[in-house]
């Protein structure tokens, strides 16, 4: 029976650092909360629990982990656990030194997949080397910055700091002139104070929320709220299938069908920097450009994949797919215009192995003690023995019989030691092609064949389909019946 885990927790998929004062000891252990279940429902036992850290998010041959501990009972109630992770073994300070850590379950010997990314709070645990700075611990004092205390006054700016702690000021050298937002920006005015703010109509707010147990992620509002609903509410055909494939050289992915297929469209290469006096003229596809030869302000236009305002260009973005990053264990859902990757969930999909097969670590493979291998042997006496992986071992010729006594039986001849078929019983193969028919064969196999003369008559027909043949006579001629004569009552 497989079982199967899930993260009740959705930022940081179950794991939250144990909270300290900052000036304390950060406790080197991870609070971690799942749900354990398998085809019958919530699991309610005492299990062993493996758990360990792992810098790929698939199994890949030949790894190790980069730490590991085992907790022997755990108690689970409902499907619901608790673990203090590393309680029973250290973790080291710089286990989470690395970008990307995935969290590894194995319970009661059993995998549980997939592995889960370990999100930025556990790397709080890095906090506690950070109490050595407040007395510079193990620092030199030469390597050092010493504090700064300076007042540059008005209309000056701090242009360098000296490793004494030192300020430097200079007047501003020039002003700024204008301030434009650009895409994903406001402004609040045109001179003066010009504060610049983020335009949440065009950016995605920070996503806040959580998902209970049994339930996924169905959409993101703008204001970066999440809306639950239960696994069985969730209509998979409007799941993202994954992506496997790539577009050709010289093209960009500005979408996604819904079976995973990539929408590609040709992109523009890297612009070559080049002078032109009197303005570009057009800019092929790998980036180079031919300068205009007409002077007195010839138009220029915007080209497929630009906009032109005024005397700026800009990437259309509703023609190029702006660049997106992401790293999602079970395909990509959805890829929208600014670049924002909808992951696929999880459908949790359990399966079962029947009679013959075995999952070993995830590798699903014959089981060589039950299926029999591919037998390949050639024994000239026969074969004594075969192995479960299809090696064979040959009889030998053992026969040291020297008193039997042997005779023919029928079909058979017997001169000597030697047996041969008996040619008076048994048929030579026969050998021919009669075109007439074969009118005998002899012992040795030989054909006699039908001469054409000696065939009858070929045969005549009926008059019409209201008679049928019941017969031909010896100079060829059908015999006839009507068909009426028979279906006379």
């Amino acid at each position: 029976m497989s079982r199967r885990a899930q993260f009740v927790s959705s930022l940081a998929l179950a794991l939250c650092a144990l909270a300290a004062p900052a000036a304390a000891q950060v406790p080197n252990r991870l609070g971690y909360t799942g749900y354990l279940s398998d085809d019958s429902g919530p699991v309610t036992a005492e299990v062993e629990v493996s758990v360990s850290v792992f810098s790929s998010p698939f199994p890949v041959e030949g790894e190790s982990a980069v730490w590991t501990e085992t907790h022997p009972d755990v108690e689970v109630t409902d499907g619901a656990f608790t673990l203090a992770i590393g309680s029973r073994t250290s973790m080291p300070t710089n286990l989470f030194d690395n970008t990307d850590v995935y969290l590894e379950l194995i319970v009661d010997g059993e995998r549980m997949s997939p592995r889960a990314a370990i999100a930025s709070v556990p790397f709080a645990l890095r906090a506690g080397i950070a109490a050595q700075a407040r007395t510079l611990i193990g620092f030199d004092p030469t390597t050092v910055q010493r504090a700064i205390d300076v007042s540059c006054a008005p209309g000056s700016f701090v242009t360098a700091i000296s490793a004494t702690g030192t300020a430097t000021c200079e007047a501003a050298r020039g002003g700024v002139t204008a301030v434009t937002a650009g895409r994903g920006l406001t402004r609040t005015a045109l001179e003066g104070a010009v504060d610049l703010a983020v335009d949440f109509t065009v950016a995605q707010q920070r996503v806040v929320g959580t998902c209970t147990a049994g339930q996924f992620a169905t959409s993101i509002g703008a204001d970066g709220t999440l809306t639950c609903a239960p696994a069985t509410n969730i209509d998979l055909s409007t799941i993202q299938a994954r992506i496997d494939d790539v577009c050709p050289d010289g093209q960009a992915m500005f979408g996604v069908t819904s079976d995973g297929t990539p929408q590609c469209r040709a992109f523009q290469r890297q612009i070559g920097t080049t002078s032109c006096p009197n303005g570009i003229s057009s800019i092929d596809a790998t980036g180079s450009i031919t300068c205009s030869t007409v002077t007195g302000g010839t138009p220029v236009t915007a080209g497929f994949g630009l906009t032109l305002a005024g005397d700026q260009f800009s990437v259309n973005p509703t023609v190029m797919q702006r660049r997106f990053v992401a790293n999602c264990p079970f395909g990509i859902q959805s890829v929208s215009e600014d670049g924002t990757v909808t992951c696929a969930a999880n459908s949790s999909t359990s399966y079962t192995f029947g009679f013959g097969l075995r999952n070993v670590a995830g590798t699903i493979s014959v089981n060589d003690t039950l299926i029999q291998a591919r037998v390949i042997a050639a024994c000239e006496y026969g074969i004594s023995s075969i192995n479960a992986n299809g090696t064979a071992s040959c009889a030998l010729n053992n026969d040291t019989d020297t008193n039997t006594t042997y005779s023919a039986g029928s079909g058979i001849t017997m001169t000597g030691t030697v047996f041969s078929a008996d040619l008076n019983y048994v048929q030579r193969r026969v050998g021919g092609n009669c075109p007439n028919g074969i009118a005998s064969i002899g012992m040795d196999g030989a054909v006699a064949c039908v001469s054409a003369a000696a065939l009858p008559p070929r045969a005549t027909q009926c008059l019409d389909s209201s008679y049928f043949m019941y017969g031909i006579d010896s100079l060829g001629n059908a015999m006839c019946r009507p068909i009426a004569d028979f279906l006379t009552p």
